[in-house]
């Protein structure tokens, strides 16, 4: 299953100033993929959250300027509210 932008163009995505992104789980899957857009140089850590914002899973990148497609193996639960996140950027849960 494939989701998200085809690629960088237009807006969306997940901005490194903090945002958030939910989704509902209806049954377990794992996020294999993802395709990333870096801007210049540097160690980028991705998180998965759930509804209190538990860490469920994490990963880190030391990744060059440009796209790149790395691989994450997240498993993902049943679960509402789940989100990816960046460290030191998530919300306050609702």
């Amino acid at each position: 299953m494939d989701g998200g932008k085809p690629d960088n163009s237009g807006g969306g995505g997940l901005p490194s100033t903090g945002s958030q992104s939910f989704f509902t789980a209806w049954e377990p899957f794992t996020i294999e993929t993802v395709t990333v857009y870096a801007l210049g140089d540097g160690v980028r850590t991705v998180n998965l959250c759930d509804a209190a914002g538990t860490v469920m899973a994490t990963a880190s990148f030391d990744l060059t300027d440009g796209m790149h497609v790395i691989a994450l193996d997240f498993a993902v639960p049943i679960g509402v509210d789940l989100w990816p996140a960046l460290p030191g950027k998530e919300p306050v849960p609702q």
